[in-house]
């Protein structure tokens, strides 16, 4: 039988050092599966901005940067909805 490791739980410690749960990927435009591939738009030296796709958002249609996010975030394992 082989066994999954996800590493030590919370608040375990290993030779004087408290181990801490790895971090997860930021829920942002920039890896969401809605954030457009092909409706960029850049101004200047300024920030990138692309266009959500999902109609479940209130950023519905609306150009955000990477750094915005939104609760119908979704991965991007696949792509993206428009790539």
């Amino acid at each position: 039988m082989k066994l999954a490791y996800n590493g030590p739980p919370d608040g375990v410690t290993i030779g004087g050092k408290k181990i801490e749960p790895p971090v997860k990927k930021p829920r942002k435009c920039a890896n969401c599966y809605w954030w457009s591939q092909k409706i960029l738009w850049v101004v200047g030296i300024g920030p990138m901005k692309a266009m959500c796709l999902n109609k479940d958002s209130d950023n519905h249609q609306r150009m955000t940067s990477i750094r915005e996010t939104c609760d119908a975030w979704e991965t991007d394992k696949d792509g993206n909805a428009d790539g």
